[in-house]
């Protein structure tokens, strides 16, 4: 068994003193060339807000977070749209970009989008059929204009190995395994 243990994260933006507390939302690490930041994304409020908001948590490189470690936090100002969404599933591709899928909406109703956030540029690209309007994402192959994806859904996992997302379930679908294959440049 190991120990779990919990860090203090210190937000650097004078109107937000934390970041809200929020269940159903996705976090993946990207790792950059000396550091990893921890990204969280969208989410479920107590209040029953749905957020679509990025977050980012610069995480210590060099030593396992304690009770005792500070970590900077900060609010990303994105550009591009990104509606607010939960119970969505988010995979980390490459050069700090990453992935969302599908979610529940703020009208209660699953989404049926893909979507890239460049955590580099901090900019969301809405990726299409055939050809993604977000650099180095050129196609996404084995998927028809009348059944855009996979269909919405909310509740799935995604994952990724050599350049194919792999994606399952989801409370509106089967056990089936989907498979996208992402042409990136």
């Amino acid at each position: 068994m190991t120990k779990l243990d919990k860090f203090k994260i210190i937000c650097d933006d004078s109107t937000v003193t934390e970041l809200p507390a929020r269940a159903f939302h996705t976090a993946a690490v990207v790792q950059k060339e000396n550091s990893a930041s921890l990204f969280v994304i969208g989410g479920k409020g107590s209040r029953d807000e749905v957020f679509n908001d990025v977050w980012e948590i610069e995480l210590p490189s060099d030593q396992v977070p304690t009770a005792s470690t500070e970590v900077t936090c900060r609010r990303i100002h994105f550009k591009g749209n990104f509606l607010p969404r939960y119970d969505h599933a988010c995979e980390v591709l490459d050069s700090g970009r990453i992935a969302v899928y599908g979610g529940v909406g703020a009208d209660g109703r699953d989404l049926n989008d893909l979507l890239m956030f460049d955590t580099n540029e901090h900019t969301w690209y809405s990726c299409t059929n055939t050809n993604a309007s977000a650099p180095g994402m050129a196609r996404i192959e084995g998927l028809t204009s009348t059944n855009v994806f996979l269909g919405p859904r909310h509740g799935h996992a995604m994952t990724m190995l050599n350049k194919q997302v792999y994606l399952m379930g989801g409370d509106t679908s089967s056990s089936e395994v989907h498979v996208l294959q992402l042409g990136m440049a």
